[in-house]
């Protein structure tokens, strides 16, 4: 589906390659789970323990594109169905658009799906095909802003005085196009999140069929940039049961100039209210994940983040490098989770996987990072924690390098991961002129009784992104400190960071079966067939396939194929649900 902005000498080359992400689908049958697919991100975990935690602090700036209907009449809009019971303790501070009347009186699909996965709020939910149940949105009592995509980017990208008061901004929308104003657009997104400290989160694409590489303004360096995790099986079992995303429904990095992206994904399916009615619940008519509906589950959990670290009197919660840190530091690593290209080998020069970037966002996780408290170089008091600080960038002071001892030792198997977060600066500029980006290092090193570094176990040291991330797991018992070493930067004397770590939270493989190549929660035939199809495949194309190589050594092979047989007859947790 296409949707172009208004008509304007300015703008129209520019909006025409905006492309408005597909909507989900869904293969209806009966259920009594939550159709929202809460539970992979940690959600329900979170709403148990801490109900409080529910979005009431925090506002959130939804950016919506016209949505031509599908009439003889041609009329679109942008608003979600906001006469639906699951909005009718909606907060909306604002709407924001050229249009004193909108075009069409039928609502936006698009536009109330996303609505409904922020915001929905109904214990009387009703679908014909799966009955009643409860439906709840991530952050039912936040703040709300709607925003018209054109209106937006005229009025607050790329009119640079205006202040932001919105927390986090959603973006379902995005495009590929290499032209200078597409470049323009990514840049001003950029220099938005860096001026004004607001969380930008934007689907990074549909896919293959559709994108090259990841999208503007998703591919910016920071934007929060999110894919679609795979549904397992049918609906509903696939709200509730993901894996590592496809390439034919979630664009993979790295981006057009290296950089790794996306930097997390969510869920890309999900049951929402409907645009036609006040009362029903759409699903569509097949299975797929997209990042239009990836996207929101990030930023609502953003949102939750936000809420909880200002009831917690946490100022630093509202840095949008932090809030990074915190969620793909939270993330869970699916099966075939890798830095960078396949392979044995661990790319330390690529910080993230180029389809799941860091893996699947956990609310619940993130949480946890954030409640172990604030820590510094001289006050670690367990092996989770956060910080928000400046570095030296200059090696002759002695500020360039901080190191964090951890407080506790790890034990051989134990998992640690630790993520550094710090912007792109740009000009205020008519062009928006980016300056000379920060290199910031990450390091893990092993210690002595006495504290003092002794081996170095794992690195990230991109020259490229602005993110750093390890995951190690120890071979030994022992006790850790991690180190951030500031590079040389003439142009930028220090640099802020936000850093998330943890030695505490197991990694979670997810429920899908690695041999289980065509996702049916089963290991047969049809799994050696799909790895037969894929290893005689054009060989141009196996360097970018994680699917099929299950030792992860870049190679389809006969080890590959031995593990199909160790697994062989073996069924997915997702399956007898």
């Amino acid at each position: 589906m296409w949707c172009i902005f208004h008509n304007n000498r300015f703008y129209k080359a520019l909006c025409m390659a905006v492309i408005l992400c597909c909507f989900s689908s869904l293969d209806a049958q009966s259920y009594s789970t939550d159709p929202n697919g809460l539970d992979p991100m940690g959600l329900h975990k979170l709403y148990e323990t801490h109900p409080q935690i529910n979005g009431q602090t925090a506002t959130i700036g939804l950016v919506e594109m016209y949505e031509r209907s599908n009439d003889e009449s041609g009329s679109s809009n942008f608003l979600p169905n906001l006469s639906h019971q699951a909005f009718s303790g909606i907060d909306i501070k604002g709407i924001y658009r050229y249009r004193t009347t909108i075009r069409s009186t039928t609502p936006s699909s698009h536009s109330t799906m996303i609505a409904g996965i922020l915001f929905g709020d109904d214990p009387f939910a009703e679908n014909n095909a799966i009955g009643k149940f409860s439906y709840r949105g991530i952050l039912p009592q936040a703040s709300l802003n709607i925003y018209e995509t054109t209106w937006f980017i005229r009025k607050r990208i790329f009119t640079p005085n205006q202040t932001i008061t919105d927390d986090v901004l959603s973006f379902s929308w995005g495009t590929d196009a290499s032209s200078p104003k597409m470049q323009w657009l990514q840049r001003g997104v950029d220099r938005l999140v860096d001026a004004n400290n607001c969380v930008v989160v934007a689907g990074c694409g549909n896919g293959e069929d559709q994108f090259k590489s990841i999208t503007k303004p998703s591919s910016g360096y920071n934007v929060i940039s999110v894919g679609a995790a795979q549904g397992l099986g049918n609906f509903p079992t696939f709200l509730n049961y993901v894996g590592p995303p496809l390439n034919k429904y979630s664009n993979r990095g790295p981006t057009d100039d290296g950089r790794s992206k996306p930097d997390i994904i969510a869920p890309g399916m999900c049951l929402g209210p409907s645009a036609t009615n006040t009362n029903e619940y759409a699903c569509h008519d097949h299975q797929a994940s997209f990042s239009s509906y990836a996207s929101p589950q990030v930023a609502g959990i953003a949102g939750l983040l936000i809420d909880a670290g200002n009831q917690l009197s946490y100022p630093e919660i509202k840095d949008p490098r932090l809030i990074k840190a915190l969620l793909v530091n939270g993330a869970n690593k699916l099966s075939g989770w890798h830095k960078g290209n396949i392979g044995t080998d661990d790319d330390a020069s690529s910080p993230l996987d180029y389809q799941q970037g860091g893996g699947l966002v956990n609310a619940y996780n993130s949480y946890e990072h954030l409640i172990s408290g604030k820590a510094d170089e001289n006050n670690i008091s367990n092996n989770t924690g956060w910080d928000l600080d400046d570095i030296s960038c200059d090696p002759n002071d002695p500020n360039h390098i901080k190191i964090y001892p951890l407080a506790n030792g790890v034990e051989s198997g134990q998992e640690i991961k630790v993520t550094l977060c710090w912007h792109a600066h740009f000009n205020q500029d008519t062009n928006f002129t980016q300056k000379s980006l920060s290199n910031l290092i990450l390091e893990l090193w092993k210690t002595n009784s006495e504290g003092e570094l002794i081996e170095l176990l794992d690195v990230s040291n991109s020259m490229l992104d602005n993110l750093q991330h390890i995951y190690h797991v120890a071979n030994e018992t022992t006790t850790l400190a991690i180190l951030i070493r500031g590079l040389e930067n003439k142009d930028n004397p220090s640099e802020r960071f936000g850093l998330a770590f943890t030695t505490d939270q197991k990694n979670w493989s997810g429920d899908l079966l690695s041999a289980d190549l065509n996702a049916d929660g089963t290991i047969n035939d049809l799994d050696l067939m799909e790895f037969v199809n894929l290893q005689s495949s054009d060989s141009e194309s196996k360097p970018s396939l994680s699917k099929g190589d299950l030792n992860n050594d870049g190679i389809l092979d006969d080890l590959d194929m031995n593990e199909i047989l160790v697994q062989w007859n073996m069924i997915s947790p997702w399956i007898s649900q």
